[in-house]
């Protein structure tokens, strides 16, 4: 008996989206103290479960922040190095929690200084070797951390971020580089960065410049005019300066960016926010989450056949047609192109109709079918 198998190949990518035109707002007052609301009710959408919620900073280092249309995001989760207040436009920008020396995740490193083998430094250390200018932090200080446990039902996992920062537009390039990092790990992730105990592989980075292995900070994204004559200009197409009268923001800031990363549906992993300021504790530095925008996506595949399938999913030769039913549930209004991995020891177009390689969802298409037969020969 000849089988064949098919298994969809999906990828990911990080992509861009711009901003649009409400001041922004933020509130750290009931429920929004609590890290493990803010992650359950604001920041995750469909398709993921979530658990194990913990985080380190001080009480006004994370909490809420709305308004936020004129960035491009209305809400979400802000995660800031001093306090959230701070954001915005007018308010002082007192330094974050005093935790220079002890660090509430050991296994991110066991401190926030300069110790190697501490992640958020190992981060914002790395950008001046990578960018071919700039200089190392010192230390880092002033972290915030969330960390939670996560069960995706579906294959991709996407969610969309601010970075902000008042140490633009005077200091890229220097060592108040201050830094954050998305680090995900779990099955089929094989990162560099150090990740929970039950996680042996590692975590991966995943707040890079969009297409490079680049991590963000104030200098790897500042524009000319917004950076000192000894700075190189970076990758400006992402940064925004800040109109006060418009945002109500005090920093300036990226444009929105989605990330989108690989998952086996069902698998637990783990995902872990921080920040950092590099060097001191001045001059505040934000990522906002957007809400609802973490969440797993992707397609599903159905067979339905006119005849009763053997127990693995067996096509009986000469019994009748099989309805192969895709259906995806993200990037609706986008084309998008789904590829087949066709294999096995039956020969596509002979010893069953020709299956296409791939195929192609219009914009607004949720779903595509094709049906097929497997002839006696």
């Amino acid at each position: 008996m000849r089988k064949f198998y098919i298994a969809i190949l999906v990828g990911f990518a990080f992509l861009v989206s711009n901003h649009v035109q409400a001041q922004i707002a933020v509130s750290n007052v009931a429920p929004y103290n609590s890290a493990f609301y803010l992650v359950n009710d604001v920041f995750a959408g469909g398709n993921v479960a979530i658990s194990n919620v913990t985080s380190y900073g001080g009480v006004n280092q994370i909490g809420f922040f709305s308004g936020g249309a004129p960035i491009g995001m209305d809400s979400g989760i802000v995660l800031a190095t001093g306090n959230i207040g701070s954001i915005i436009s007018g308010a002082s920008d007192p330094s974050g929690s005093s935790n220079g020396t002890t660090f509430g995740f050991p296994w991110m490193g066991a401190t926030t200084g300069s110790a190697t083998n501490n992640n958020l430094y190992d981060v914002s250390a790395s950008v001046p070797s990578l960018l071919g200018f700039g200089s190392a932090p010192n230390d880092v200080n002033d972290a915030a951390v969330i960390s939670f446990d996560f069960v995706p039902t579906l294959d991709t996992m996407h969610f969309s971020f601010v970075f902000a920062s008042r140490e633009w537009p005077s200091f890229p390039c220097s060592s108040y580089n201050d830094v954050f990092g998305f680090f995900v790990s779990g099955p089929g992730i094989n990162g560099g960065f150090n990740s929970p105990i039950g996680y042996p592989n590692g975590a991966e980075n995943f707040a890079n410049v969009p297409g490079t292995a680049i991590p963000i900070t104030i200098t790897s994204i500042n524009a000319s005019g917004y950076s000192p004559s000894s700075c190189t200009n970076s990758y400006a197409s992402y940064f925004v300066p800040n109109v006060a009268t418009t945002t109500g923001m005090s920093a300036h800031h990226t444009v929105v960016m989605d990330v989108e990363f690989v998952v086996q549906p069902c698998q637990t992993y783990n995902f872990t926010m921080g920040i950092a300021d590099g060097s001191d504790g001045a001059l505040s530095s934000y990522v906002l989450m957007g809400a609802n925008s973490f969440n797993s996506s992707g397609v599903s595949v159905a067979f339905n056949a006119t005849y009763d399938l053997g127990g693995d999913s067996i096509l009986y030769e000469g019994c009748g047609s099989v309805t192969m039913d895709i259906v995806r549930s993200d990037n609706i209004p986008n084309m998008d192109t789904i590829h087949f991995n066709i294999s096995g020891n039956a020969t596509n177009g002979v010893d069953y109709t020709l299956l296409p390689d791939s195929v192609i969802f219009q914009p607004g298409q949720t779903s595509f079918s094709h049906t097929f037969f497997v002839p006696h020969d």
